[in-house]
């Protein structure tokens, strides 16, 4: 497993944790315990860290278990920061063979993300560029 990818995850998660409550009000059912409803705001702030870290990364639309949900997808694996929303035995940094992923994980792949404007349809739960520069200030990466 790439320690790289791990030790930015952790900082992008810590930080999400961090923003979130600032957030909060403005994202419905928003939960700063688990990360609920704030998995396209953080899979886009990780997407951001990895590449400004150069690394490819891209940010995967889909579902989780008939969830609507996203993540980062590297390589060969998926890298999910707020899968503790469905799944609290789950570690908060996901780093998991997007194989595996697929076949056992319940990880359903249904689009990649291509911009800010593509995500309006989130509504509360978008991502923007402003939160996502919030959170990468906070992790140390702006």
């Amino acid at each position: 497993m790439n320690t790289k990818l791990e030790q930015i995850a952790k900082k992008v998660r810590e930080a999400v944790e961090q923003y979130a409550p600032s957030i909060v009000d403005n994202v419905e059912c928003g939960d700063t315990t688990d990360l609920s409803c704030f998995c396209a705001i953080a899979s886009h702030a990780l997407m951001t860290a990895y590449r400004k870290n150069g690394i490819h990364a891209s940010m995967i639309i889909g579902n989780y278990c008939s969830n609507t949900h996203c993540w980062v997808a590297v390589d060969e694996f998926f890298i999910d920061i707020t899968i503790t929303q469905f799944d609290d035995e789950k570690p908060k940094v996901y780093i998991v063979d997007s194989y595996r992923a697929k076949r056992i994980e319940g990880f359903e792949p249904e689009d990649c993300f291509r911009s800010l404007k593509q995500m309006e349809v989130w509504e509360s739960q978008a991502p923007t560029s402003k939160y996502t520069n919030d959170i990468l200030k906070l992790a140390g990466m702006k």
